[in-house]
């Protein structure tokens, strides 16, 4: 768009060469075209900006929330343990359990 804005400018500086009383028109015309052309890009990005910003705070509160129950867990009273430790743990419980039984 802005080259063809460009293209249009220098035509009617070459049409202004054979006729200049038009060419104040025109060159007014293109002026205001040109310039709500700037316009108009300005606002499309600001709309991307803001647009942009409502992800961010929205993947930022995602994130906050996450870390909030993370640390919830952190600093709880849960006793992290292997894979392996689990497994013994489960085979002693069922071994009580199996006793008991008998």
């Amino acid at each position: 768009m802005c080259r063809s804005l460009a293209e249009l400018g220098v035509s009617v500086q070459e049409f202004g060469e054979q006729n200049p009383l038009l060419c104040k028109q025109l060159g007014d015309a293109v002026a205001k075209l040109t310039e709500m052309q700037r316009h108009t890009v300005q606002q499309v990005q600001d709309r991307q900006a803001e647009r942009q910003m409502e992800e961010y705070q929205s993947m930022k509160a995602f994130i906050l929330g996450w870390m909030e129950k993370a640390e919830g867990l952190v600093t709880g009273s849960i006793a992290w343990s292997s894979a392996s430790q689990l497994q013994e743990q489960i085979r002693a419980h069922q071994l009580i359990v199996f006793k008991v039984i008998l």
